[in-house]
């Protein structure tokens, strides 16, 4: 699975010919989905880190590497704001 970074996901809505007002990455459910997932099934989960972070960490351990994701703006969760540019129309 790939997310798109705050620069790819001002590229694309740069190449769809419109202008980016903002992006925020309010953050607040990543380590839950990786970990509801690892709960369902603890194999899927290989890499040694992810492990001990999704299954064997604290409730506050996974809260302050959520912290990080979101003060980093590297969430997966991603709200962006954009308007056609002017003079341009938005390509489909």
């Amino acid at each position: 699975m790939t997310f798109l970074s705050v620069a790819g996901a001002e590229a694309v809505v740069g190449r769809c010919g419109l202008e980016s007002l903002g992006v925020t990455t309010p953050g607040e459910l990543d380590v839950d989905i990786v970990r509801n997932a690892a709960l369902e099934n603890p194999a899927w989960v290989e890499d040694s880190a992810v492990r001990r972070l999704v299954l064997e960490a604290s409730d506050d351990e996974r809260r302050r590497f959520q912290d990080t994701l979101k003060e980093s703006r590297r969430s997966s969760h991603m709200w962006i704001v954009a308007r056609r540019s002017e003079g341009s129309a938005a390509r489909p």
